[in-house]
């Protein structure tokens, strides 16, 4: 974990002195905790930044889930992603992005990838936005037990979002990665939110994520979720 915030903190100053443009944020922040009978403790973290300048873009993604429970730890999951692009035009995009995962319970010791990838802006107006990716990639990953793998993989993404009311917003980002090799190794992960705006910065939400993994060792469950409330801080400066 720190070595993420170290890289973290290196990207966040990285966006901050690139261009002149624009720097968008958005961080989701959720925690519970309970004591009595059972005491349990659980943090979320949903982290989001850009920076553009002319033609060009680089955006980080961090998202990190913990969790204890009468003083084990029963969740430990991040990932982060980078991502450069380039504005070919007002609907197509290229770009290159890297990412590192690592889930404590889920079985695999880290997961990592990292290839080229286009993105088509399908829908884009008030009240909705559709964006379309489809990303080439080099895949490793090693496993708790049992080794590690390298292979061609490739990911397909799409980035939703609506305004269902004047303060109520809809979010929906579904991932699909797969292998080429073995169509049967495969990771979805989807996230569905609905916001509500509180302030010019600040926003209230609520939202349910699904990661999902094909093969896992077989004491381990393939699809995690997660329910979350969440306070959410905009900034966009130019």
């Amino acid at each position: 974990m720190k070595k993420i915030l170290f890289i973290t903190t290196l990207t966040m100053s990285a966006l901050l002195q690139a261009g002149d443009d624009s720097f968008i944020t958005r961080t989701e922040l959720g925690y519970i905790k309970t004591d009595g009978n059972t005491n349990t403790e659980a943090f979320n973290l949903d982290a989001k930044a850009k920076r553009k300048w002319e033609w060009h873009s680089l955006s980080m993604e961090l998202d990190a889930q913990l969790a204890r429970s009468n003083h084990s730890q029963t969740q430990s999951r991040y990932a982060a992603e980078l991502n450069y692009d380039y504005e070919y035009s007002d609907v197509l995009s290229y770009g290159y992005i890297g990412a590192y995962k690592r889930d404590k319970f889920s079985g695999y010791d880290y997961q990592f990838y990292t290839g080229p990838d286009v993105k088509y802006r399908a829908i884009i107006s008030e009240p909705e936005n559709l964006t379309l990716e489809l990303a080439l990639l080099y895949a490793q990953e090693k496993l708790e037990v049992g080794g590690g793998d390298e292979y061609a993989s490739y990911r397909l993404r799409g980035l939703y979002d609506y305004q269902l009311l004047q303060n109520l917003r809809f979010w929906q980002d579904l991932s699909f990665r797969g292998s080429f090799e073995d169509t049967q190794n495969y990771f979805i992960v989807s996230k569905t939110s609905l916001t509500s705006k509180i302030s010019d910065m600040l926003s209230a939400g609520v939202s349910y994520r699904i990661d999902h993994s094909n093969i896992v060792p077989q004491d381990r469950k393939q699809t995690d979720r997660t329910f979350m409330v969440n306070l959410i801080m905009d900034y966009t400066a130019f």
